[in-house]
């Protein structure tokens, strides 16, 4: 997997949501950060049911705001 020589100060996504597939690609996007770079990312809500790596990695490094359904065109997804 791509990891770049030095760390990126900012990474902004919105990963695919089919399964958990965002996860990997955030905890991915999270690996190339430099030592004090951010991430911000759209996922669903329902991490926070799941109780896996990626939201204790959230809880421990970031946090999370809730927008509510309805926010993107085209989606229901909260």
């Amino acid at each position: 997997s791509y990891k770049p020589e030095q760390g990126f100060d900012v990474v902004l996504m919105n990963p695919p949501f089919a399964g958990k597939t965002y996860a990997k690609h955030v905890l991915h996007a999270y690996s190339m950060l430099n030592r004090l770079g951010a991430l911000a990312a759209v996922v669903p809500t329902s991490f926070l049911n799941h109780g896996d790596d990626f939201l204790y990695q959230v809880a421990e490094s970031g946090y999370w705001q809730t927008l509510g359904a309805d926010q993107f065109d085209g989606t229901a997804v909260d």
